[in-house]
């Protein structure tokens, strides 16, 4: 078992495939800024994104829409129902009906979430714009300061903050390392909290840029 200065339990990396060298750049002052600019100046312009998308629905609160995932959602209430039914007469095991309503679950879970968020008022739309400009002006604050660390070459995050900072490192399949920082975990609720509002083009492109950092 190997521990730290404080006595901490550290998992170490069995992944044959990555190198001790390859790890320690990620607590290096250089990359871990860089990936810190690269990732604010993402979410900066994917949480600008969203907020115009917001914006664009006052006063647009679509009836039909809602009333149509009403209906979806009504429906897999009664499927789930029947399902019940069918296990109460013991046409299925208990193991069979979980494995059924998993998936009916899911989707009421996400047509609930739908239908909230369309049929947010103004004033509700207007406050959720309010909390992303300001994670937009947080993130503007932390691109540009990690700029000027850049072009001066003076970094201030100590080799603890940054190893504290990460949450999880992945191996990407063509062998690169992609880090995780906890920093930016607001970016991340933030979109899958309005991800409704996020039109498909720009979910691929968010999705893309994600796996990048």
């Amino acid at each position: 078992m190997h521990k730290d200065k404080d006595g901490n339990r550290v998992m170490l990396c069995n992944n044959c495939n990555v190198s001790e060298t390859a790890l320690n750049e990620f607590v290096y002052g250089i990359s871990y800024v860089s990936s810190i600019y690269e990732k604010a100046s993402f979410g900066s312009l994917a949480l600008y994104s969203l907020s115009v998308a917001l914006l664009s629905r006052i006063n647009k609160q679509d009836v039909k829409a809602i009333n149509e995932l009403k209906q979806q959602l009504e429906l897999v209430q009664e499927k789930k129902k029947k399902l019940l039914g069918l296990y109460l007469e013991n046409s299925f095991s208990k193991e069979q009906l979980d494995a059924y309503l998993e998936p009916l679950d899911a989707e009421q879970i996400e047509l609930g979430a739908k239908i909230n968020s369309l049929s947010k008022s103004n004033d509700e739309i207007y406050a959720d714009i309010k909390e992303i400009e300001e994670s937009v002006s947080y993130l503007n604050t932390i691109k540009d300061k990690a700029e000027r660390e850049i072009e001066s070459g003076q970094f201030t995050a100590t080799k603890e903050e940054i190893v504290a900072d990460i949450e999880y490192i992945t191996v990407r399949e063509d062998g690169k390392l992609a880090v995780r920082y906890k920093a930016f975990e607001e970016i991340e609720r933030l979109l899958d909290k309005h991800r409704h509002f996020i039109p498909i083009e720009k979910q691929i492109e968010f999705g893309i840029a994600r796996k990048v950092s």
